[in-house]
């Protein structure tokens, strides 16, 4: 049996529609996120012992409107992997664009450098 890991994932969503973002996240968590109007905008999380998730937006004058996405996941780093893979998919069938990479830490969030990261696509 594989060894349970704990993944630290970072990405962005590209848009600023955050009730899409929101849908989509939420169907790929597995159950309901947190969507609250915050100083910069409309942020979404969601937090349960297998996966968290927070999203922010990101609206600079000289940039497309985007998402910072980050989270870890409790998974072997292959279930890890697909999950990051689906999440790129879901968002990809709204017109979110998605970009993820992932790194392995200790569950104290310190970055296991023998380990591999990666980008997932």
């Amino acid at each position: 049996m594989a060894d349970i890991e704990y993944v630290e994932y970072a990405g962005v969503l590209d848009g600023d529609d955050h009730m899409t973002m929101a849908r989509v996240l939420e169907v790929w968590a597995g159950g309901p996120v947190r969507v609250a109007l915050h100083f910069f905008g409309w942020e979404i999380d969601y937090d349960s012992e297998i996966i968290s998730l927070y999203a922010q937006p990101v609206n600079r004058r000289d940039q497309e409107p985007r998402y910072l996405l980050s989270g870890t996941l409790r998974a072997t780093v292959a279930e890890a992997e697909a999950r990051l893979r689906a999440l790129i998919a879901a968002c990809g069938e709204v017109g979110i664009g998605c970009e993820l990479e992932y790194l392995i830490v200790d569950e104290n969030g310190r970055v296991l450098e023998e380990r591999e990261g990666g980008i997932v696509s």
